[in-house]
Formats: structure tokens, C-alpha cells, sequence
């Protein structure tokens, strides 16, 4: 008989946007947050395996921060720059290969978009 008992999970996600608008920008600013824990599994005693139990299977944060610009340049014409900090730690539990126990990883990326409406799709109605 395969008979396992799961813990509970204890991850979590939360995040946040700001934005405010004034002559032709849209300015966004916004965050977000996981945190991955996972508290591990166990077999009960009438399991045909001997008995184990593993802990923090998975344990890992990611840290999101940024800020875009919405610029209306013309009426079919907007760019969209952006700058994010992304973070992540993870490390993996008893089961996990011991060459990847502790992962980091950490960053700032730009970005840089333009939006171009054509102005005939838009009178179509398409």
C-alpha cells in the first residue's frame, strides 16, 4: 500500500502597480513577490517502504521590481521603455542534486517597445 502524507504548503504570492498619468506619459511602477516552501512529504508506518521523511523540498524567493513609461508620441504612435530588477534564490531540499542545492540569480533588464496602430485597421473597425 502507497500511503503518504503531504505538509502543507507554505508559499505565498503578493504584488502592487502604481500608476499615474499626466500630459502623454502613463508612468507604471510595480512590484511582485512569491515565495515558494514546500514542508516536505512522509509515509505513514502501513506503507510497505521503509519509513522516511523528506523536508523543504522546495524553498525559494523571487523579488519582481519595475517601472514603465507609456510615451503617446503621436495619435498611432506610442514607445513603451522599461527598466525591471528581477531576484531569485532558490535551494533545494533532501531530494534535490547537491550540485544544485543553492541557485541566485539577480539582474536589471531594460526593455524598449513601440506600438504602431495603423490607421486604417482602425477606421475598418478590425
Amino acid at each position: 500500500m502507497f500511503h503518504k502524507k503531504w505538509f502543507d504548503d507554505k508559499s505565498f504570492r503578493t504584488d502592487g502597480t502604481f500608476k499615474v498619468s499626466f500630459e502623454k506619459h502613463d508612468i507604471t511602477f510595480g512590484f511582485d513577490y512569491t515565495r515558494f516552501k514546500d514542508g516536505g512529504d512522509k509515509n505513514y508506518s502501513d506503507d510497505y517502504r521503509p519509513h522516511f521523511q523528506n523536508s523543504n523540498y522546495v524553498n525559494s524567493k523571487i523579488l519582481g521590481i519595475y517601472l514603465m513609461d507609456d510615451s503617446h508620441i503621436m495619435e498611432n504612435l506610442t514607445i513603451k521603455p522599461g527598466l525591471r530588477y528581477s531576484y531569485y534564490e532558490g535551494k533545494a531540499g533532501p531530494a534535490g542534486k547537491e550540485e544544485f542545492q543553492r541557485l541566485f540569480l539577480k539582474g536589471l533588464f531594460i526593455s524598449m517597445k513601440r506600438v504602431f496602430l495603423n490607421q486604417n485597421l482602425q477606421n475598418t473597425g478590425r
